[in-house]
């Protein structure tokens, strides 16, 4: 089985040619209305079975592949990064698959993709997205900054303190030995 990857540049890429053309900006409008409202890449795909797809930034995306083989039997695949914790929302996805399957089946894909983006659409209003790990760890750097910025300037008050002590024995001392 030859494995083939593209790199997404586009949200829609239907390099089996089943979705109409005047169809594809409807689908196109709801990818970025999905992505204005909670931040998340959704990437449609159809593919010949044994393509691949792959993106250059993993998270907070969406993944529907739609393939087909030699005998014309579609596959559906919908994944989500993991990032967004659908685990406990999953039997609602799968119900949204298969409920929106006898469109796909009846030859209109792209109001098939449509219903499932809505479906995507409304899990992730009810799921958790976790906070991408590169923001995470931009925290925890500046977090680690902090903490040394905190520990400096307490060095420097414990010294300046040490000198002011120093400096105020000292003139007592001076103050001693005049009387």
């Amino acid at each position: 089985m030859l494995c083939f990857s593209c790199i997404a540049w586009s949200e829609v890429n239907d390099t089996l040619n089943i979705i109409p053309k005047e169809e594809i900006s409807k689908i196109e409008e709801k990818i970025h209305e999905i992505y204005h409202k909670k931040k998340v890449k959704v990437y449609v795909n159809t593919l010949t079975e044994g393509e691949g797809f792959q993106v250059a930034d993993p998270e907070r995306t969406v993944i529907l592949n739609i393939s087909r083989d030699k005998t014309t039997q579609v596959k559906v695949a919908l994944r989500f990064s993991k990032d967004i914790d659908i685990e406990e929302e999953q039997s609602k996805m799968d119900l949204s698959l298969d409920n929106a399957s006898s469109v796909l089946i009846g030859g209109k894909p792209a109001e098939y993709i449509l219903q499932v983006l809505d479906g995507v659409e409304y899990l992730l209003e009810n799921v958790e997205i976790s906070e991408p790990e590169i923001l995470m760890q931009e925290a925890e750097e500046r977090e680690e900054f902090q903490k040394g910025i905190v520990i400096s300037l307490g060095v420097i008050l414990l010294l300046l303190l040490k000198i002011g002590y120093d400096f105020w024995k000292k003139k007592k001392r001076k103050q001693q030995g005049k009387i």
